[in-house]
């Protein structure tokens, strides 16, 4: 399941606050990716985060991940 969230709501910013804290993301920038366990904060190109990111989705797939 893929879902995107734009930050500029009240309801928006408190589920990225959320997720943040139960990642362990100190960080309060975005892009940030959260998938299964993982969070990628920051996209630093298709080559290095990008692969990162797929490998995390295709792991989930055949595998259960948390959601």
């Amino acid at each position: 399941m893929v879902k995107e969230f734009i930050t500029n709501t009240p309801e928006n910013i408190d589920l990225f606050y959320n997720l943040t804290e139960e990642y362990g993301v100190s960080s309060r920038y975005v892009p940030v990716t959260f998938i299964g366990d993982k969070a990628f904060v920051g996209y630093s190109g298709d080559d290095y985060t990008g692969r990162r990111i797929e490998k995390a989705v295709k792991s989930c797939v055949d595998c259960e991940c948390p959601t």
